[in-house]
């Protein structure tokens, strides 16, 4: 379940990269990431999905 690492290309990857960033840095797994609720709509709602 650990991030190892992300690439993301396309519209609101800006946005999402920091988001992974942030995760790996803090340890967050990716169970803890499929938990979390981000506002909707905005590109961090599919994160969820992305894990």
């Amino acid at each position: 379940n650990k991030i190892l690492g992300a690439h993301l290309l396309g519209p609101g990857a800006e946005e999402q990269i920091n988001l992974f960033a942030m995760a790996m840095d803090a340890g967050l797994t990716a169970n803890k990431i499929k938990g979390l609720i981000f506002a909707y709509p905005s590109f961090a709602s599919d994160i969820g999905s992305m894990v």
